[in-house]
């Protein structure tokens, strides 16, 4: 493996400035590709999260001391995030972001709410399953965005599994109903300057037939990784807006009972709590874990 300046340093090789294992260790990857372990792209997704870089250090340490081959990528999340819960909730609550989005489920409405509140955060109107009329039909459209200068419409695909992607007959519907929609919404606002977007979203990935097929037609397309600056993942950490299953202070039953009242983002905590039956301990808890994930004032 080349990159960079290597040597070793008890026992490890030091490449680009990480600390790597003497010993190369593949891991498995969620679709049962394999990889070789890579100290950097763990450390990369620690600071993203928000860790110091002594304790993004430690973790890639500790992961390092549990390598064998074959273990499962989800297992190295496991150690890592099980670590930061030990040390630093808030960072632990953003490191976990991804799974947690996925545990807003079944139901994809509250993930449609959650999309709404990012876009409110950005700066537009939002109305979630709304009734529009198309150039022919009607549609019931998952988020509708507005400000000044442009009006989008958007279709979510939520899956419960990372390993679920939308294919690209998700992409031609899509795509025929945002058309419909297009010359529906041109047709009541002839001598408007705004702009209308059609736009698929999904907490997931999309498939490469279908994003070739977004790219040919010209189909905004965003999941969890793609485009890059304007991901799913990016947005949130731009909007710093985080879905309230990022809380570890919170049982199953307080989310169900939290998302049932339409309190998905973390910043909707202090008045939910309000409908929760909690110590003064557990609400205090909570807010803390809320404060140092969300920055709640």
């Amino acid at each position: 493996m080349e990159a960079g300046k290597m040597g070793l340093e008890k026992g490890k090789r030091i490449i680009n400035g990480f600390s790597m294992p003497k010993k190369l260790f593949k891991v498995v990857k969620w679709d049962g590709s394999t990889e070789f372990f890579q100290s950097e792209k763990l450390f990369s997704s620690l600071k993203r999260s928000g860790a110091s870089d002594k304790i993004a250090q430690r973790i890639v340490d500790h992961v390092e001391g549990e390598l064998e081959d074959g273990m499962k990528t989800d297992d190295i999340y496991r150690h890592a995030f099980e670590f930061l819960k030990k040390n630093d909730l808030g960072v632990a609550g953003r490191y976990d972001l991804k799974k947690a989005i996925m545990r807003l489920g079944p139901s994809g409405y509250p993930f449609e709410t959650f999309v709404a509140g990012i876009f409110q955060h950005l700066g537009y109107r939002t109305e979630v399953g709304k009734i529009v009329q198309g150039s022919c039909i009607e549609h019931e459209v998952d988020v509708l965005a507005e400000n000044d200068k442009e009006v989008v419409m958007m279709e979510c695909k939520y899956h419960n599994y990372h390993d679920t992607s939308s294919d690209v007959k998700t992409a031609l519907y899509v795509h025929a109903r945002m058309e419909d929609l297009k010359k529906g919404w041109q047709k009541r606002h002839p001598n408007s300057k705004k702009s209308f977007r059609g736009c698929l979203m999904t907490n997931t990935k999309f498939s490469s037939s279908a994003e070739k097929y977004a790219r040919c037609v010209g189909l905004n397309i965003i999941s969890w990784s793609q485009p890059p600056g304007q991901s799913l993942r990016e947005l949130i950490d731009r909007a710093g807006l985080h879905p309230i299953t990022c809380l570890t202070t919170l049982t199953e039953g307080h989310i169900k009972t939290l998302l049932n009242d339409g309190k998905v983002l973390c910043r909707d905590i202090p008045e939910g709590l309000k409908g929760l039956k909690l110590s003064k301990e557990q609400r205090e808890k909570i807010l803390e874990e809320a404060q140092e994930l969300c920055q709640l004032r």
